[in-house]
Parts: structure tokens; sequence; C-alpha cells
């Protein structure tokens, strides 16, 4: 069973917007994306508005996700996602369309007026990837209450692993194996020391 089944099903035409409204109201990230939709409906022709439209809904739904386990996981990191969408409207897949925006923002303090800062930007299919890195995360703490890749490039769905980040993590790998993999030192009357 996958997000498409739990989510309900948009009218097969829809001339007007307020007909795809009703359908919108299930999912946080969803509505706060109205006026974009009704813009873009206005400019695709009815079958790819609709298809696009599914597209969002699920990715809505899949992003409302990621930000119930981001705040149950890393609350004191503040990191909210968010659906952008890449204005070449006419491309063939509708999730092209569709980039995922990852949000860091401050804490509310008094008179504290920063904005919030853009942390991360990933293709549709990039943020569908960390988010089965999330469930996963989400999933140890649950059942062995820990999760031990906090912060390490290569395991955590949060960060962003650099290339020095990489190289850094290959080099570690080499020096292990060639220290598994070295004869011993020699051994016997010869080489050992007296104290």
């Amino acid at each position: 069973e996958g997000v498409r089944d739990l989510l309900p099903e948009p009218p097969r035409h829809a001339n007007a917007f307020n007909q795809l409204r009703p359908y919108m109201k299930h999912s946080d990230s969803l509505s706060e994306l109205q006026l974009y939709m009704e813009d873009l409906h206005c400019k695709l022709e009815s079958n790819r508005s609709l298809a696009f439209f599914c597209t969002l809904q699920e990715a809505c739904m899949l992003i409302d996700e990621a930000n119930l386990i981001t705040l149950e996981v890393r609350p004191e990191d503040r990191i909210h996602f968010e659906i952008e969408f890449v204005w070449d409207i006419y491309r063939g897949r509708m999730e092209d369309i569709l980039m995922v925006r990852g949000m860091w923002y401050p804490r509310a303090e008094e008179g504290s007026s920063q904005a919030a800062d853009v942390v991360h930007y990933w293709a549709y299919s990039k943020f569908c990837e960390r988010l089965e890195m999330m469930r996963d995360v989400y999933g140890s703490l649950r059942e062995e209450g820990c999760w031990l890749g906090r912060d390490d490039p290569m395991l955590d769905p949060w960060t962003e692993a650099s290339l020095v980040d990489v190289q850094q993590r290959l080099l570690s790998l080499v020096v292990a194996e060639r220290r598994r993999t070295a004869p011993a030192p020699p051994s016997g009357p010869l080489f050992d020391t007296v104290a």
C-alpha cells in the first residue's frame, strides 16, 4: 500500500481550480501551495494540470511525513521541508517540476527578525531517497532507542556529504583495509626486545 492509496482521489476532469481545492485540505504542505496551484492550473492544459496535481498531492503528503519525522528525531535543528516548483512546466515528467527545499528557521526570540535559511535544495527523486533514510532512522530510534549516524554525512539524511567528506571516508577505509591485511610483525628471539 503506497501513499497514493491513502489520498483522496481528485475528479478526473477539473475545469476550474475551485474543483480541486477540497482535495488540498488533507496536507499542510499542499494547503500552503493553493495560490501557486491556482496560477499553474490556468497555465497547464486540463490533463497535465490534473496529473501535476496528483503528483503534487502525493509529494506534499511525503513532505508532511518528512517534517513529522524531523520534528520527532531532530527538533533542535528546526528544519522544515517545503515544495518548490521549477517553472519549466512543459517538461515531460511531472516529478521534474518539483524541488524540495529544506529550510532552517531561527528560534523565535523577542526582537529577532532573522529570516529562514535554505539548507538543502533537492530534486524530488533525491528527496524521496532521503525520506527512505529518514524512515530508517525513525525506525531505529523507535526499536532500539538510539541512532548512531547523527552528523555523519554518509549516514545522516539531514546532512549533505561534500567531496571532502567522501574523500576522507575513502581514505579511512583504505587505511583500515591496509591495516587489516598487513602481515603481522615478526616475532621471536631476534626481534624480542629486552626490557
